[in-house]
């Protein structure tokens, strides 16, 4: 069997968001929520870094979108990706993702996890101590898995 091959019984990113709930007004929805959040994190995988570059990933993919489960012609705008995300829980639209990221990759991911931590630039505020967090780094995903609030003085998770 291909160490790549998706298992059958593992949710795909589209099953695992139809269990989200959907933030926005039950009048003048158009499109599916999982449709629009599997649109988005497709299009940010793929390196979409803002709304414009999410609208258009969608605008010029229609067999994509179908397969998606959009059921209007039209794509969704830069302004319906924009009053969704602003009522969606970002927490819940990450952990999601990394559900599903460990859930098809944990093999490949394993042994290319890297740890690093940072401060974070800004968050110091005079005899406050900055924001200091140590992170799960994939070079092979290019992102960061988790990442979680340490002590100051301390490379120890708290």
């Amino acid at each position: 069997m291909n160490a790549n091959a998706a298992d059958p019984t593992m949710p795909s990113l589209y099953e695992l968001f139809l269990c989200l709930p959907d933030p926005r007004e039950a009048s003048g929805r158009r499109h599916p929520l999982a449709a629009m959040l599997t649109l988005a994190a497709t299009a940010i995988l793929s390196g979409a870094k803002t709304l414009t570059d999410i609208a258009d990933f969608g605008r010029h993919r229609k067999k994509l979108r179908k397969a998606m489960g959009f059921t209007h012609k039209k794509s969704p705008c830069i302004s319906t990706f924009h009053y969704l995300f602003k009522d969606l829980d970002a927490g819940v639209f990450e952990a999601t993702l990394k559900e599903w990221l460990l859930v098809h990759h944990v093999r490949e991911l394993i042994p290319e996890v890297h740890m690093d931590g940072k401060t974070l630039r800004g968050s110091r505020r005079g005899e406050i101590p900055g924001v200091h967090l140590l992170a799960a780094y994939s070079d092979k995903l290019g992102a960061a898995l988790t990442e979680i609030p340490v002590d100051a003085k301390t490379n120890e998770p708290k």
